[in-house]
């Protein structure tokens, strides 16, 4: 998991945080801490991520933005987290 966060940081540097191929690896590092290491709150950080480099690639209503958005529903539930009135909320802050 160590050199998973390394690679994100490496490839952020390099292409920089608003690209899409850094937005994926904010994804796959999120699922990752998500459904292996079970840890919530930093998988929320790093889909909130990629959902801010593909709200701004991508805007609303994209393939991809909506498919960190229910990642991100997902990690909620699972986490036992999930009040449908806070979720939408949430999603109306970032909207």
């Amino acid at each position: 998991m160590k050199m998973f966060r390394k690679s994100v940081a490496i490839q952020e540097e390099v292409l920089g945080t608003y690209h899409k191929h850094t937005s994926r690896s904010f994804f796959f590092l999120g699922y990752t801490l998500s459904k292996h290491e079970k840890d919530y709150d930093k998988a929320l950080v790093a889909y909130r991520r990629a959902l801010r480099v593909r709200l701004l690639l991508d805007g609303e209503g994209h393939n991809h933005s909506n498919y960190v958005i229910r990642a991100i529903r997902e990690l909620l539930i699972a986490k036992k987290d999930f009040d449908k009135d806070a979720a939408e909320k949430y999603f109306s802050i970032i909207f």
